[in-house]
């Protein structure tokens, strides 16, 4: 990842943990689109930015649930995992905003594979 990039989701990070969620989406957001250019531009490096996408895509998800926006939530949390299927921290927000859509046999599967 770039030094953009690094520095964006840093900043992401730190209004995530001021509780500004709205700041952190922004942000993420703008960091995704960052790094999705730059996956365009560098095939060696495909799966590293691929991650680096997940990780975005998986932060957008934990924002718009501290927002209590679980169908978009659920849809960010989904897309990360596609791009990087092992990665838990997707699989647990699936498996949260299931929960807070009151889809209970699917929180119980999302979270099964997040173990």
């Amino acid at each position: 990842a770039s030094e953009a990039v690094i520095t964006l989701k840093q900043r992401g990070n730190e209004a995530f943990a001021a509780r500004k969620f709205d700041d952190a989406l922004e942000i993420y957001s703008k960091c995704l689109e960052l790094a999705q250019c730059e996956c365009e531009q560098d095939v060696d490096g495909d799966a590293k930015a691929k991650s680096n996408c997940s990780i975005l895509l998986s932060n957008m998800a934990a924002c718009y649930l501290k927002l209590n926006k679980f169908d978009d939530s659920l849809a960010k949390a989904q897309e990360s995992l596609k791009l990087q299927p092992s990665y838990v921290k997707a699989s647990h927000r699936i498996a949260q905003a299931h929960f807070a859509l009151k889809n209970y046999t699917e929180a119980i599967d999302a979270y099964r594979k997040a173990q």
